[in-house]
Protein backbone atom coordinates (compact mmCIF):
# COMPACT_ATOMS: atom_id res chain seq x y z
CA UNK A 1 0.00 0.00 0.00
CA UNK A 2 2.41 2.68 1.09
CA UNK A 3 6.08 2.55 0.18
CA UNK A 4 8.73 5.10 1.22
CA UNK A 5 12.59 5.37 -0.31
CA UNK A 6 15.14 7.20 1.08
CA UNK A 7 16.75 9.54 -1.26
CA UNK A 8 19.44 11.46 0.43
CA UNK A 9 20.14 13.13 3.74
CA UNK A 10 22.42 15.45 5.70
CA UNK A 11 22.77 17.34 8.62
CA UNK A 12 19.23 18.01 9.76
CA UNK A 13 17.35 16.76 7.20
CA UNK A 14 16.32 13.82 5.23
CA UNK A 15 14.70 13.43 1.74
CA UNK A 16 12.43 10.69 0.54
CA UNK A 17 9.96 9.53 -1.99
CA UNK A 18 6.35 8.26 -0.76
CA UNK A 19 4.35 5.90 -3.02
CA UNK A 20 0.54 5.17 -2.28
CA UNK A 21 -0.40 2.03 -4.65
CA UNK A 22 -4.20 2.47 -6.03
CA UNK A 23 -7.05 1.97 -3.38
CA UNK A 24 -9.48 -0.87 -4.21
CA UNK A 25 -11.54 1.20 -1.24
CA UNK A 26 -10.74 4.19 -0.93
CA UNK A 27 -11.77 5.75 2.47
CA UNK A 28 -10.16 7.81 5.74
CA UNK A 29 -6.97 6.01 6.91
CA UNK A 30 -6.46 5.55 10.75
CA UNK A 31 -5.37 8.57 12.22
CA UNK A 32 -1.43 9.00 12.45
CA UNK A 33 0.76 10.95 14.50
CA UNK A 34 3.29 12.68 13.02
CA UNK A 35 7.02 12.27 14.43
CA UNK A 36 8.82 15.12 12.84
CA UNK A 37 8.41 18.53 10.90
CA UNK A 38 8.29 17.95 7.47
CA UNK A 39 7.65 19.67 4.08
CA UNK A 40 5.30 17.65 1.48
CA UNK A 41 5.14 17.96 -1.97
CA UNK A 42 2.78 15.90 -3.90
CA UNK A 43 4.37 14.91 -7.10
CA UNK A 44 1.64 12.74 -8.79
CA UNK A 45 -2.02 11.54 -7.96
CA UNK A 46 -4.47 13.29 -5.55
CA UNK A 47 -5.83 12.93 -1.72
CA UNK A 48 -7.16 14.36 1.35
CA UNK A 49 -5.95 15.30 4.12
CA UNK A 50 -7.64 15.81 7.64
CA UNK A 51 -6.13 17.45 10.57
CA UNK A 52 -8.39 17.45 14.05
CA UNK A 53 -11.54 19.28 12.08
CA UNK A 54 -10.00 20.67 8.93
CA UNK A 55 -9.68 19.04 5.63
CA UNK A 56 -7.98 19.70 2.71
CA UNK A 57 -7.57 18.14 -1.12
CA UNK A 58 -3.98 18.24 -2.26
CA UNK A 59 -2.81 17.89 -5.35
CA UNK A 60 0.40 18.43 -7.48
CA UNK A 61 -0.36 22.23 -7.57
CA UNK A 62 -0.06 22.11 -3.74
CA UNK A 63 2.18 20.85 -0.63
CA UNK A 64 1.85 20.84 3.10
CA UNK A 65 3.62 21.01 6.46
CA UNK A 66 3.48 18.24 9.17
CA UNK A 67 4.25 18.93 12.50
CA UNK A 68 5.38 16.63 15.15
CA UNK A 69 2.48 15.12 16.92
CA UNK A 70 -0.19 16.48 14.38
CA UNK A 71 -2.95 13.55 14.10
CA UNK A 72 -3.91 13.25 10.59
CA UNK A 73 -5.99 11.06 8.22
CA UNK A 74 -5.73 10.50 4.29
CA UNK A 75 -8.38 9.34 2.02
CA UNK A 76 -8.36 9.18 -1.43
CA UNK A 77 -11.36 9.91 -3.06
CA UNK A 78 -10.27 8.97 -6.76
CA UNK A 79 -8.62 5.43 -5.47
CA UNK A 80 -6.02 6.07 -7.49
CA UNK A 81 -2.55 6.54 -5.96
CA UNK A 82 -0.14 9.12 -5.66
CA UNK A 83 3.83 10.20 -4.90
CA UNK A 84 4.98 12.71 -2.80
CA UNK A 85 8.44 13.79 -1.97
CA UNK A 86 8.90 14.58 2.01
CA UNK A 87 11.64 16.45 3.47
CA UNK A 88 12.14 16.14 6.78
CA UNK A 89 13.82 18.76 9.12
CA UNK A 90 15.35 18.96 12.35
CA UNK A 91 14.12 21.73 14.89
CA UNK A 92 17.68 23.26 14.71
CA UNK A 93 17.84 23.22 10.86
CA UNK A 94 14.03 24.60 10.69
CA UNK A 95 14.57 26.95 13.50
CA UNK A 96 17.40 28.76 11.66
CA UNK A 97 15.13 29.17 8.78
CA UNK A 98 12.65 31.16 10.74
CA UNK A 99 14.25 33.44 12.05
CA UNK A 100 14.53 31.30 15.50
CA UNK A 101 11.56 29.58 16.24
CA UNK A 102 10.76 26.18 14.75
CA UNK A 103 7.54 27.14 13.53
CA UNK A 104 5.71 26.12 10.75
CA UNK A 105 2.43 27.29 8.85
CA UNK A 106 -0.92 25.79 8.92
CA UNK A 107 -1.79 26.65 5.46
CA UNK A 108 -1.27 25.19 2.24
CA UNK A 109 2.31 25.59 0.23
CA UNK A 110 1.26 26.91 -3.04
CA UNK A 111 3.93 25.01 -5.60
CA UNK A 112 4.24 27.51 -7.98
CA UNK A 113 6.38 26.68 -11.39
CA UNK A 114 9.72 27.59 -9.58
CA UNK A 115 9.05 25.56 -6.30
CA UNK A 116 7.71 22.73 -8.40
CA UNK A 117 10.93 22.44 -10.52
CA UNK A 118 13.67 23.11 -7.34
CA UNK A 119 11.75 19.91 -5.70
CA UNK A 120 12.25 17.93 -8.84
CA UNK A 121 16.20 19.08 -8.77
CA UNK A 122 16.24 17.87 -5.25
CA UNK A 123 14.92 14.48 -6.01
CA UNK A 124 17.05 14.07 -9.31
CA UNK A 125 20.25 15.18 -7.29
CA UNK A 126 19.60 13.19 -4.34
CA UNK A 127 19.13 9.94 -6.65
CA UNK A 128 22.52 10.62 -8.56
CA UNK A 129 23.71 10.52 -5.01
CA UNK A 130 24.80 14.32 -4.46
CA UNK A 131 27.15 15.39 -2.09
CA UNK A 132 25.48 17.18 1.61
CA UNK A 133 26.22 20.81 0.93
CA UNK A 134 24.37 20.82 -2.40
CA UNK A 135 21.50 18.75 -1.13
CA UNK A 136 21.96 21.42 2.14
CA UNK A 137 21.44 24.03 0.05
CA UNK A 138 18.78 22.98 -2.30
CA UNK A 139 16.69 21.75 0.92
CA UNK A 140 17.47 25.25 2.48
CA UNK A 141 16.50 27.05 -0.51
CA UNK A 142 13.24 24.96 -1.12
CA UNK A 143 12.25 25.14 2.56
CA UNK A 144 13.18 28.84 3.16
CA UNK A 145 10.98 29.82 0.01
CA UNK A 146 7.67 27.52 1.69
CA UNK A 147 8.04 29.14 4.55
CA UNK A 148 7.76 32.91 3.03
CA UNK A 149 4.95 32.18 1.90
CA UNK A 150 2.86 32.42 5.56
CA UNK A 151 5.99 33.67 7.39
CA UNK A 152 7.84 36.38 5.22
CA UNK A 153 9.13 38.50 8.23
CA UNK A 154 10.04 35.75 9.90
CA UNK A 155 11.87 33.94 7.09
CA UNK A 156 13.41 37.90 6.59
CA UNK A 157 14.43 38.42 9.40
CA UNK A 158 18.11 36.41 9.75
CA UNK A 159 18.73 38.38 5.95
CA UNK A 160 21.63 41.09 6.33
CA UNK A 161 20.69 44.26 6.13
CA UNK A 162 22.86 46.36 4.20
CA UNK A 163 24.59 45.80 0.56
CA UNK A 164 27.99 46.09 3.06
CA UNK A 165 26.73 43.04 5.28
CA UNK A 166 25.88 41.26 2.26
CA UNK A 167 29.58 41.69 0.94
CA UNK A 168 31.00 40.81 3.89
CA UNK A 169 29.01 37.40 4.30
CA UNK A 170 30.12 36.39 0.94
CA UNK A 171 33.54 37.42 1.72
CA UNK A 172 33.65 35.60 4.73
CA UNK A 173 32.31 32.79 3.09
CA UNK A 174 34.51 32.44 0.46
CA UNK A 175 37.40 32.81 3.20
CA UNK A 176 36.05 29.89 5.22
CA UNK A 177 35.80 27.75 1.59
CA UNK A 178 38.84 28.29 0.71
CA UNK A 179 40.69 27.55 4.29
CA UNK A 180 38.60 24.74 5.07
CA UNK A 181 37.00 22.96 1.65
CA UNK A 182 36.21 19.69 2.68
CA UNK A 183 34.32 18.12 4.56
CA UNK A 184 32.25 20.77 5.46
CA UNK A 185 28.30 20.97 5.41
CA UNK A 186 25.90 23.76 5.05
CA UNK A 187 24.48 23.57 8.38
CA UNK A 188 28.86 23.68 9.43
CA UNK A 189 29.19 26.55 7.02
CA UNK A 190 25.89 28.42 8.25
CA UNK A 191 27.26 28.12 12.23
CA UNK A 192 30.72 29.22 11.34
CA UNK A 193 30.08 32.47 8.78
CA UNK A 194 26.61 33.52 11.77
CA UNK A 195 23.75 32.89 8.73
CA UNK A 196 20.79 31.12 8.15
CA UNK A 197 21.39 28.25 5.66
CA UNK A 198 18.67 29.83 3.11
CA UNK A 199 20.13 33.52 3.60
CA UNK A 200 23.88 32.14 2.94
CA UNK A 201 22.71 30.33 0.22
CA UNK A 202 20.54 33.02 -1.45
CA UNK A 203 23.35 36.02 -0.29
CA UNK A 204 26.26 34.21 -1.92
CA UNK A 205 24.55 33.06 -5.01
CA UNK A 206 23.29 37.32 -5.78
CA UNK A 207 27.22 38.38 -4.52
CA UNK A 208 29.21 35.79 -6.37
CA UNK A 209 27.29 34.63 -9.54
CA UNK A 210 27.59 30.97 -8.20
CA UNK A 211 26.22 28.88 -5.42
CA UNK A 212 28.01 27.62 -2.86
CA UNK A 213 28.46 24.06 -4.25
CA UNK A 214 29.91 25.48 -7.46
CA UNK A 215 32.19 27.87 -6.02
CA UNK A 216 33.62 24.87 -4.27
CA UNK A 217 33.85 22.67 -6.73
CA UNK A 218 35.92 25.81 -8.39
CA UNK A 219 38.06 25.75 -5.50
CA UNK A 220 38.95 22.17 -5.81
CA UNK A 221 39.72 22.12 -9.60
CA UNK A 222 42.18 24.88 -9.28
CA UNK A 223 43.88 23.00 -6.40
CA UNK A 224 43.72 19.62 -8.92
CA UNK A 225 45.14 21.67 -11.54
CA UNK A 226 48.11 22.81 -9.29
CA UNK A 227 48.95 19.17 -8.78
CA UNK A 228 48.56 18.32 -12.52
CA UNK A 229 50.54 21.08 -13.39
CA UNK A 230 53.23 19.47 -11.09
CA UNK A 231 52.81 15.67 -12.96
CA UNK A 232 50.73 14.36 -10.54
CA UNK A 233 50.73 10.88 -11.44
CA UNK A 234 47.85 9.19 -9.85
CA UNK A 235 44.32 10.87 -11.03
CA UNK A 236 42.50 8.20 -9.01
CA UNK A 237 44.21 9.77 -5.60
CA UNK A 238 43.87 13.19 -7.09
CA UNK A 239 40.13 13.17 -7.08
CA UNK A 240 40.07 12.08 -3.44
CA UNK A 241 42.63 14.45 -1.95
CA UNK A 242 40.86 17.67 -3.52
CA UNK A 243 37.67 16.37 -2.25
CA UNK A 244 35.86 14.58 -4.85
CA UNK A 245 33.43 11.41 -4.18
CA UNK A 246 35.07 9.50 -6.48
CA UNK A 247 37.42 9.04 -9.88
CA UNK A 248 34.62 9.28 -11.98
CA UNK A 249 33.28 12.21 -10.47
CA UNK A 250 35.84 13.98 -10.72
CA UNK A 251 36.17 13.35 -14.45
CA UNK A 252 33.05 14.83 -14.74
CA UNK A 253 33.43 17.73 -13.15
CA UNK A 254 36.26 18.39 -15.15
CA UNK A 255 35.25 17.49 -18.49
CA UNK A 256 31.89 19.71 -17.81
CA UNK A 257 33.79 22.81 -16.57
CA UNK A 258 37.23 22.71 -18.75
CA UNK A 259 36.10 20.57 -21.72
CA UNK A 260 39.02 18.20 -21.48
CA UNK A 261 39.98 14.85 -19.39
CA UNK A 262 42.24 15.24 -16.07
CA UNK A 263 45.12 13.59 -18.11
CA UNK A 264 44.65 16.44 -21.59
CA UNK A 265 45.17 18.79 -19.24
CA UNK A 266 47.99 17.13 -17.34
CA UNK A 267 49.60 17.22 -20.36
CA UNK A 268 48.94 20.50 -21.01
CA UNK A 269 49.99 21.98 -18.07
CA UNK A 270 52.96 19.74 -16.64
CA UNK A 271 56.38 21.49 -18.01
CA UNK A 272 58.41 18.04 -18.56
CA UNK A 273 54.96 16.46 -20.72
CA UNK A 274 55.28 15.87 -23.85
CA UNK A 275 54.39 18.47 -25.99
CA UNK A 276 53.82 20.75 -23.26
Amino acid sequence: MLSRTRLGSGPGFAVEEIRCARLATPGWSTPEAGSAYKLVFVRAGLFRRRLGRAEAVLDPAVGYWERPGDEQQVAHPLGTGDLCIAITLSEELLAALAGGLPTVPAAAVLTADDLDLACRALSTRARRGAGGLELGERVARLAGAALAQRLPERVASGRPATAAARRRLADTTREVLTAVPDPLTLADLARQVGASPYHLSRVFQAETGLSLTRFRNRLRLRRALERLAAGESSLASLAADVGFADHAHFCRTVRGQLGRTPAQLRSLLHAGAPGA
